[in-house]
């Protein structure tokens, strides 16, 4: 079995982005990072958006977001990047590993059944997107609503 870990579409006018702003005066922190974060904001229709360095950093200020803190236990799959329990743990929070589904997404069967057997509030469910493959939130608004 082939699990493809991603597809990527790279237009002429994304190359051309790129390449304008390494010929310019800044590589960090230059004038498109603003454009960027207000282009962000609008497409997710929010106020504000704020432009880190990688997914790591995303994650870690979308736990500091949602008070993640000593006490809290995330959930996430096994079958990721480091990144997605360190965001829990650079806030204090336990992590456990959930098993994932045959969409390779976290399995809300093996969620549900884990939040009847321990009883315990899970703040915090850090589902992850494997290989560009979508995430099935409805199951998991289900347990959201049961704690």
């Amino acid at each position: 079995m082939t699990i493809p870990y991603g597809r990527q579409e790279i237009t002429a006018a994304d190359i051309k982005a790129v390449v304008e702003v390494l010929q310019s005066d800044y590589l960090t922190q230059g004038p498109m990072v603003p454009v960027f974060e207000r282009a962000i904001a609008e497409y997710c229709g929010v106020a504000t958006a704020t432009a880190v360095n990688s997914a790591t950093s995303a994650l870690h200020l979308a736990c500091m977001a949602l008070g993640v803190g000593p006490g809290d236990l995330v959930w996430t799959s096994p079958i990721t990047f480091v990144a997605s329990a360190n965001c829990a743990r650079y806030c204090g929070a336990d992590v456990e590993f959930v098993d994932i589904c045959c969409f390779l997404c976290l399995s809300v069967d093996k969620c549900l059944l884990k939040s009847f057997l321990l009883l315990v509030l899970v703040l915090q469910i850090s589902q992850i997107n494997f290989g560009t493959n979508g995430t099935f939130w409805g199951g998991f608004v289900n347990i959201w609503l049961i704690y």
